[in-house]
């Protein structure tokens, strides 16, 4: 209880050790247990995928040529770890394991330094060491491993950290933070170039709010500059790899899929904005109270009524927003949590839930104007808000899928209510109000934590697109998800075809898998005859036109997945005359339980 009310008092010099030790014990018990639960849930589509798009590009396919998977950047940065991969391991057998492993240590090391750098700035040892726990407990999409979304996620986050953290009160080394916070910010565009979005208030606020100032002039600016610098530069390297290898005049031809989807191209922001606000206000269900206490807020700060009061009407109405936070963002995580699974599955449930932070850090910043509170405003608010508004405009996932960019906002703002939070009660700590300080300090902790936990119990206790974690009992002993638990229906189903197309594959030159079935493509070592490694029919017109650019991409041999199994194949019925023409071959038909094998039996020219 001593250690707690040390936390809770805001210092950052604790009189008692454990206060500091508590946070990275709290690393530690996370760090085991998402190490158990590494080990289970199989999804069959979206993780393989991840891996599959930079396999193609080991095999020897070009990037925006013969890969048309989204987000080309994920694949150059990935491809290497994989060609290493594959040299030591000789096969790609247990990728999804190993890379669930080195990204649960790569997290919870961002998460550690997330909560070094937040406690420099807000001295907060609590509120610190909440929004370390909450990075290191959130995973986009509830898939825990490397992808473009977790790792330019992470970068941004870790470019907001490093921003912010300069405008501590003993500011040093600020030159290269701010060339340390523009190249992570630069590498979440290459991974992922909808987040660049992010970075137009993290320069204001190195204009508005210059770190580390001595200089007038020019020279203040220093930061920006540096900053800038190191966000363009592994944007140039991006390019000039890219060039290199598929040629320039490529290159200018396909730019646009470098930073949109050919699944879902970009087409306007009016219309992104509308279907941005719309799922927004779906997953914060406090949505009007915060637009109109916003509202209010507004007026009561520019209309000065010249009433014979007892009280400021300011105070009042300061006092209704500080009661009705946290009632609102409690009410909102109640309803994500208590909705049904069949109509709010886990993933979308641990993604909505960061919208919680909703508009409270506008309204905290509005009310208690802080130099602090406009420096996370626009240095890790804002910059969330724009990452997911960026999101949603390229990729357009359902169900506000988008709201995993949010992260640097809800950190942001469980700094912000320390800091309006904290004065307030900080000015009532002797005497007989102490024991009531310390209850609203302890209730306020506690709705931060209510988030945290049930995060924390989404990500441990249910998989995605797979049974809970406690009904996993049968481990994979071979391919990509090699070691990893899932049921005894779906484990005997995916051995068998991981069995199939190795065997297939002996004498053959190119696959195609019709479907949804990406693991599929890192069991084998045959270059890849579709221009996507998930979710390419048999009716898709970018298959066609992927094959009609290039004749020599045509397979030689094509596995169709049956219905029941993988996920999203409940359409592959199709006729032999439809896979004859995309083979341009006569073909032999095997059928199984698990799926359909058509092999070219002599290729016509």
């Amino acid at each position: 209880m001593t250690v707690w009310m040390e936390m809770l008092t805001g210092r950052r010099k604790c009189k008692y050790p454990a206060a500091r030790v508590l946070p990275y014990v709290g690393f530690a018990l996370l760090f085991l247990v998402f190490f158990w639960r590494a080990f289970r849930g199989f999804d069959w589509s979206d993780e393989s995928a991840y891996y599959a798009a930079p396999y193609r590009l080991v095999l020897g396919d070009r990037p925006l040529v013969d890969s048309w998977d989204s987000h080309p950047g994920w694949s150059l940065l990935a491809a290497p770890f994989l060609w290493l991969y594959g040299q030591w391991k000789g096969s790609m057998d247990g990728l999804l394991l190993a890379g669930r492993l080195c990204f649960l240590v790569v997290q919870t090391g961002t998460a550690v330094f997330t909560y070094r750098r937040l406690l420099a700035l807000c001295r907060s040892h609590l509120a610190a060491m909440l929004a370390g726990w909450l990075t290191a407990a959130f995973v986009p999409g509830m898939i825990f491993n490397f992808s473009y979304e977790s790792v330019g996620l992470f970068a941004m986050v870790l470019s907001c950290v490093t921003l912010v953290w300069q405008y501590r009160r003993e500011a040093s080394r600020v030159g290269p933070a701010s060339l340390g916070a523009g190249l992570l910010a630069g590498l979440a565009g290459v991974v992922y170039p909808a987040f660049l979005q992010g970075v137009l208030p993290m320069g204001v606020a190195l204009v508005l709010y210059r770190p580390g100032v001595r200089k007038k002039g020019l020279r203040s600016l220093a930061p920006l500059f540096l900053f800038l610098a190191g966000v363009l530069l592994p944007l140039a390297v991006e390019i000039i790899v890219l060039g290199q290898w598929i040629g320039w005049p490529i290159l200018a031809r396909e730019l646009p899929w470098l930073i949109t989807s050919r699944n879902c191209p970009f087409s306007s922001y009016w219309n992104g904005f509308f279907t941005f606000f719309t799922q927004y206000s779906q997953a914060d269900s406090s949505y009007l109270v915060e637009f109109s206490l916003l509202a209010l807020l507004v007026l009561v700060k520019r209309i000065h009524l010249s009433l014979d009061l007892p009280f400021r009407i300011e105070d009042i109405f300061y006092s209704i927003v500080k009661i009705a936070l946290p009632v609102c963002i409690l009410a909102n995580v109640v309803l994500i949590v208590a909705a049904p699974n069949w109509d709010m599955p886990a993933d979308v449930k641990m993604t909505q839930l960061l919208a919680s932070a909703g508009l409270w850090p506008v309204i905290l910043c509005l009310q208690n104007p802080t130099r602090r509170s406009k420096i996370l405003l626009w240095g890790m608010y804002l910059p969330g808000q724009l990452m997911a508004f960026g999101a949603h405009l390229t990729d357009r996932p359902s169900d506000f899928g988008a709201a995993f960019a949010l992260l640097p906002s809800m950190l942001a703002a469980v700094l912000m209510v320390y800091e309006n939070y904290g004065p307030l009660l900080r000015s009532i700590n002797r005497g007989s109000m102490e024991a009531v300080v310390a209850v609203i300090r302890t209730c306020m902790a506690m709705v931060a934590l209510f988030l945290l936990g049930t995060t924390i119990v989404i990500r441990s206790g249910l998989s995605y697109r797979d049974l809970p974690v406690s009904e996993l009992h049968t481990q994979l002993t071979s391919g990509p998800a090699q070691g990893i638990y899932t049921t005894e229906i779906d484990a005997q189903a995916y051995e068998s075809m991981v069995q199939e197309i190795r065997d297939t594959q002996e004498g053959r030159r190119r696959v195609l898998i019709l479907g949804n079935l990406p693991f599929g493509y890192l069991c084998s070592d045959l270059p890849v005859a579709s221009p996507m490694v998930s979710q390419v029919p048999v009716n898709s017109s970018y298959l066609y036109d992927y094959l009609a650019e290039d004749l020599e991409r045509r397979p030689d041999w094509i596995y169709v997945p049956n219905p029941l199994y993988g996920y999203g194949n409940g359409d592959n019925a199709l006729s032999v005359k439809e896979v004859q023409w995309i083979a341009g071959s006569e073909l032999e038909m095997q059928e199984s339980v698990y799926s359909t094998v058509y092999i070219v039996a002599e290729k016509k020219e």
